[in-house]
């Protein structure tokens, strides 16, 4: 028996006792107990919580890869009816002029994408111009006019009837033409011309329409109000109509509106000054900055990936790995890795000229980071940009409009093909053949899918002729669109492998998580079962002693 006992509450849901009474601590036992039983989930939590470091690393690389994705496809033209077209079909205009005169002065140019690059030789020698017309001068602009009428006023094709009464003003006239301003194409001002003078001053809203005015019943107003003569003609001509008259190259063309964009096909001008001793030249072309800097988006995006590889990747001079590497030795990020590189070492032939990024100015510097030589960038574009498109973007070529691409995917096999194509009565494709080989496409209706293996694996083109013909097609894949595709292959949220990978981390993840629980509720239970047990066992081992004290209690008051 122990004299000195150190007692412990102990505590469960449904017990509650003092251990420690019975000469032993139970509650040592049983933190030892349920140590032993929750121990598997310890080594499942620290598990979890180096899963959940691989999980933020794979997001931070689907994001640094996603961010590259959106630089390629900037270059590589984007499959697909509603996509936006790669930045090489941008297009911009180059103004000068052959005299000190600034061409923003003049006219400002907005090109379609697209369009031809060619250049012309403009002179502006006359703005096209908006009528306007006034009426005599009036007493007060407040004061009731004392005319009743109804008179049209319009332009062109346009008009409406404009209701005076004898109380109304000046101001009251100019409000009725205002409220039918959208209807007539005319409105109204007035113009205090002295302390005691006022006019009535009517503008088209358009140039090259001439202002109309008639009476309709009642009093004349515009003669009363000294706009019209009696002859009907305009008294007083404050600006004559007169169209836009401008030269490119050495033809003469008119406009009725400075905003013209039907002269030249996909260019839209705005004139703002005429000028009959300057010729400006509009070359349309490139847009060479907006290549550039997406061309230097592209080299960013791809170091702040490379920068995040490097951590992960960094091992010191002993060769332990370092704490920040959480994906070392990682199959994902040694696939990207070994994708990205062989990518930016490959080489491009362009009419049996081979050209690299190096070609552009684009290298790798010591650590295998992207560096670009502006100078030689600005020059290669300036002189070749037509070659970087080549290296880039997707590019296709038919002789036939009604064949078209639908879709592309993977790597595509470049080439050029005669594809022999028989449509049946109703306009769905009956055969396609390419020099006697059916065997390529695969035929749904008026849809062609190149068949998996093929040298057109991964095309898919639609066919919108009715009759059978011979369509001549060129496709070819640059290095931006095979590029993101080999990224797809990763970063797809579909089956991408780095989307799999995260899948099965989280999976793994969740499937811990729920038997670490499970071990915690049974080691609950099992704390629970154990010290319902020792306080039995504690409260017997109590009232033996008890007992014990009482028979050495009598032993010895008999002797």
């Amino acid at each position: 028996m122990v004299d000195d006992v150190s007692s412990t509450l102990v505590t469960t849901s449904s017990t509650t006792y003092i251990s420690g009474l019975s000469g032993f601590d139970s509650s040592a036992l049983i933190e030892a107990a349920v140590q032993a039983k929750l121990a598997p989930a310890y080594v499942l939590e620290a598990r979890v919580e180096e899963d959940e470091a691989v999980l933020s690393s794979y997001s931070e690389m689907a994001s640094l890869l996603e961010t590259l994705e959106d630089t390629l496809n900037a270059l590589r033209n984007e499959p697909g009816t509603l996509s936006d077209p790669s930045v090489f079909e941008s297009r911009a205009a180059y103004l000068s002029s052959d005299d000190s005169s600034t061409p923003g002065n003049y006219f400002g140019v907005v090109v379609d994408e697209n369009t031809e690059p060619t250049s012309y030789e403009i002179q502006i020698q006359q703005l096209a111009t908006a009528h306007k017309i006034s009426s005599d001068r009036q007493s007060s602009e407040t004061d009731a006019l004392g005319l009743d009428g109804v008179f049209s006023l319009g332009t062109g094709s346009s008009s409406a009837d404009i209701t005076i009464a004898a109380d109304m003003s000046l101001e009251d006239v100019r409000n009725a033409i205002n409220d039918s301003s959208d209807k007539s194409g005319v409105s109204a001002s007035i113009l205090q011309v002295s302390d005691t003078e006022f006019i009535l001053v009517l503008s088209a809203s358009e140039t090259g329409q001439e202002i109309s005015l008639s009476s309709v019943s009642g009093e004349d107003i515009a003669q009363n109000l000294g706009i019209l003569n009696t002859d009907s003609s305009v008294k007083n001509e404050l600006q004559t109509v007169q169209n836009a008259i401008l030269s490119v190259d050495g033809v003469q063309v008119e406009r009725s509106t400075n905003s013209i964009d039907d002269l030249i096909e996909g260019v839209s001008l705005d004139l703002y000054g005429a000028n009959q001793d300057a010729t400006f030249t509009l070359e349309l072309d490139y847009s060479y900055s907006d290549v550039k800097e997406e061309l230097l988006a592209f080299v960013d995006a791809y170091n702040a990936y490379r920068e995040f590889a490097l951590i992960h990747q960094d091992v010191d001079s002993s060769g332990n790995v370092s704490e920040d590497a959480i994906l070392f030795g990682d199959d994902v990020l040694r696939g990207v890795n070994n994708s990205l590189y062989d990518s930016l070492n490959d080489t491009w032939d362009v009419d049996g000229v081979t050209y690299s990024l190096g070609s552009l100015g684009i290298t790798f510097d010591s650590e295998n980071a992207l560096e670009v030589d502006e100078t030689v960038l600005d020059a290669f574009l300036l002189d070749n940009i037509d070659v970087v498109a080549e290296m880039f973007e997707f590019q296709y070529e038919s002789d036939d409009e009604n064949l078209m691409v639908l879709s592309r995917e993977g790597q595509i096999a470049s080439g050029s093909y005669a594809l022999d194509i028989s449509v049946d009565g109703g306009g769905d494709i009956t055969g396609v053949s390419v020099d006697g080989d059916d065997s390529l496409f695969e035929i749904d209706g008026n849809t062609l899918t190149g068949v998996a293996g093929s040298e057109v694996a991964g095309m898919v083109f639609v066919f919108t002729g009715t009759e059978s013909s011979t369509v001549n097609i060129s496709f070819s894949q640059g290095f931006a669109d095979s590029l993101y595709n080999e990224l797809d292959e990763y970063t797809n949220v579909v089956d991408g492998s780095l989307t799999e990978a995260k899948r099965a981390r989280e999976e793994r993840v969740s499937n811990a998580t729920s038997e670490i629980s499970s071990i915690e509720s049974a080691a609950a239970a099992e704390e629970d079962r154990l010290i319902t047990y020792y306080a039995n066992l504690e409260a017997k081992i109590a009232v033996a002693n008890a007992l014990s004290d009482y028979l050495d209690a009598i032993t010895s008051s008999d002797d």
